[in-house]
């Protein structure tokens, strides 16, 4: 099962995972999505393998779990369009002048790298596009958290 806008057997998405994960999580996670649905199964995916979630279902939200917990977040998984006016981009802009290293990854239902977009400058590896089964949003949270970050 994919992972999409509308989530209608979340169970499934959870048994379609492996077993054993190679490298369960501890590390802990922002999910910024305004779809509660999808919000819950995202969370209960990650939490599944170990990882610590935070959910906001806006990027005011997501400013205000920021406030008490930036020290702690390792990673956002934020959607590209919010509806209270901030896009992604501009969440990971405001968090990173509090942690310039912080890994993020942006999700939409538009593809990366689209000229005149938000998604312009979305590089490939930090791009997750939507559908996406559970095991690909594991795999890619696993590989942005164990990419070595450029220091600023």
């Amino acid at each position: 099962m994919n992972i999409t806008h509308k989530v209608e057997a979340s169970s499934d998405s959870l048994n379609e995972l492996p077993a054993k994960a190679a490298n369960p999580g501890a590390e802990t996670i922002m999910v910024v999505e305004d779809e509660p649905d999808l919000r819950e199964l995202v969370v209960q995916v990650l939490e599944a393998r170990g990882y610590t979630v935070v959910g906001a279902s806006s990027g005011k939200q997501a400013l205000e779990e920021w406030s008490h917990r930036s020290r702690d977040i390792d990673l956002l998984l934020t959607d590209m369009l919010m509806p209270d006016g901030m896009t992604g981009c501009q969440l990971a802009d405001r968090l990173r002048t509090d942690v310039p290293n912080l890994r993020v990854i942006f999700t939409s239902g538009h593809s990366a790298g689209i000229p005149g977009t938000q998604l312009a400058n979305v590089e490939e590896r930090q791009f997750l596009a939507k559908p996406y089964r559970p095991s690909k949003l594991l795999e890619i949270v696993r590989n942005c958290l164990d990419t070595p970050v450029s220091k600023n």
